[in-house]
């Protein structure tokens, strides 16, 4: 579903209609700290991706009743944190919260669920994070029309490599990028992947397309980098290709979508990501004024070279698309893309059965 949100609001221009002149001419990437779900504390989980050997992130799925762990990992609980039940946890929390403080001394900061402050040294950032239980942060692409285009979840920490990842991922589904970006820490974003690829980081498509895009800081958080090489390089309005943009689309768009924290941070791992997913569409649907029950012609409007790389993408030794077997390259690209979405095996299709379906769509879209 993501794969299909992210084709569909990245080339919207073609498949709707462009939303005003200068339409997706730059990306924003913003984290929000208002939505964090609660998550298993278990943070070592290890992901193997194209241009990763080894990307460290933490568990995505929701603690057991009574624990901090998931089912996969309630393991790695320790036995104290076992013995304390939550209704003792939260009676000592509710006694310390009504003894005064002594003079002299300092109130604990519980780094549980409440745990927001970053400004720590090495191990106590270490110690936040394997004790933190609910999600980073949200991390979003919305490009300068205000339209969502791809977003994920930090679940370990905001580092460079997962949101790296998750743009990687982006331009995977999207083919590309617009050339123009903005994030309030583009100095190590443009650093860490000018330095690393071709190193740690294996040079992929999707990699040298990221290479290749304009990066500054923006405008509200760029008069707190003071460092040399910042205010030589990741100036918003030495880049021409920001002039007149709305850099701050972003942080606008979160200020809408605070309204929704209550009900998003008490979701499950499943539910989550589908209501923002969801969300993250109807808000697009009205700011394009498009009806919300719309069906759109996605897969049809993918060109002979598109099929190609995504069946490339998944793994499949395609031969050159054309005309004749169109209707098979893009069956099977349905298919791959239930096969990733659904853990229902009957909706997976022959693929000369869905090759005929698509034809007969194809037929009577000419009809009409």
């Amino acid at each position: 579903m993501l794969s299909w949100f992210i084709y569909l609001w990245s080339s919207h221009k073609q498949i709707i209609g462009p939303c005003d002149e200068k339409w997706s001419a730059a990306v924003i990437i913003d984290g929000h700290k208002k939505c964090r779900c609660r998550v298993c504390r278990y943070k070592d989980v290890e992901v193997k991706t194209d241009e990763f050997d080894k990307l460290v992130i933490g568990c995505c799925r929701s603690p057991m009743y009574r624990s901090h762990y998931c089912s996969l990992h309630r393991d790695q609980q320790l036995p104290a944190e076992t013995s304390i039940s939550a209704s003792n946890g939260y009676r000592t929390r509710f006694k310390e919260r009504k003894s005064p403080c002594k003079s002299g001394s300092k109130k604990q900061q519980n780094i549980g669920f409440r745990a927001i402050s970053y400004r720590t040294s090495k191990a106590r950032s270490d110690a936040y994070i394997h004790r933190c239980s609910r999600s980073f942060r949200l991390i979003a692409c919305v490009t300068n029309c205000c339209v969502f285009v791809s977003f994920g979840e930090i679940l370990r920490s905001e580092t460079l490599r997962e949101i790296l990842h998750l743009l990687f991922s982006t331009i995977r589904v999207a083919d590309n990028l617009p050339p123009a970006g903005c994030y309030d820490d583009g100095c190590y974003l443009v650093q860490y992947l000018h330095n690393h690829i071709r190193k740690d980081l294996v040079a992929t498509d999707a990699a040298t397309v990221l290479s290749n895009v304009k990066f500054s800081v923006g405008r509200t958080h760029f008069k707190n980098h003071v460092g040399e090489w910042c205010l030589a390089h990741m100036n918003p309005d030495d880049n021409k290709l920001l002039d007149e943009m709305n850099t701050e689309a972003a942080e606008q768009n979160f200020s809408w979508l605070k309204n929704y924290s209550s009900i998003i941070t008490v979701l499950g791992w499943r539910r989550a990501p589908v209501f923002l997913l969801l969300l993250f569409h109807m808000k697009n649907l009205a700011l394009c004024h498009v009806r919300p029950n719309r069906v759109f012609d996605i897969i049809m409007s993918m060109s002979n070279e598109q099929i190609f790389d995504r069946l490339k993408q998944l793994g499949c030794n395609p031969p050159t698309i054309n005309e004749n077997n169109r209707m098979y390259g893009l069956a099977m690209i349905y298919n791959f893309e239930l096969e990733l979405n659904s853990d229902v095996d009957d909706m997976v299709f022959d693929d000369q059965d869905m090759e005929q379906k698509l034809l007969c769509k194809e037929q009577q879209r000419k009809i009409d």
